[in-house]
């Protein structure tokens, strides 16, 4: 059986929280990434998408060509 993908071809992770005997102290000098502690649970944290990384860059392009969001809020508003 293969790893199911998404719409994107990236591998779908289950979110579902993992039970665990680690401490929150013991949680915060490990190396687990992608993961948050929460009441004796592990809670992976989804990875992004192809989509909010191309998304990211665009609003990144259109902040440095000096089009902010107050400024076309307030020139769409005028």
């Amino acid at each position: 059986m293969g790893i199911p993908k998404n719409g994107y071809e990236q591998a779908a992770i289950s979110l579902a929280p993992i039970e665990t005997d680690m401490t929150l102290d013991e949680f915060c000098q490990s190396d687990l990434e992608n993961y948050e502690y929460f009441n004796g649970a592990l809670i992976p944290i989804a990875l992004t998408t192809m989509e909010h990384g191309e998304i990211s860059m665009n609003l990144s392009s259109k902040n440095r060509d000096g089009i902010s969001f107050s400024n076309r809020h307030q020139n769409a508003h005028a």
